[in-house]
């Protein structure tokens, strides 16, 4: 079952990545990859704790997930 919602949240979340600014989710990378090379990193942005920018991309204050691939990432708050 929590395969199926981890799979119904990328494709969500994919989805949305074209939205631009009201955008939930934001996708640091520009190629397709299979589902499990793909990580969803969660969003709680909060008041003293803001994150502006993932990998030189800007973060907006309704986004809610970061689709990242394995690796180290540059994390601007």
């Amino acid at each position: 079952m929590a395969k199926y919602f981890l799979l119904f949240l990328i494709l969500l979340a994919s989805g949305c990545v074209s939205m631009g600014q009201g955008s939930i989710a934001i996708k640091t990378y520009a190629n397709t990859f299979p589902r499990d090379q793909v990580g969803v990193l969660r969003l709680q942005q909060r008041v003293g704790f803001k994150i502006f920018a993932c990998d030189g991309l800007p973060v907006y204050n309704n986004s809610q997930y970061i689709l990242l691939l394995p690796g180290r990432h540059l994390v601007n708050f």
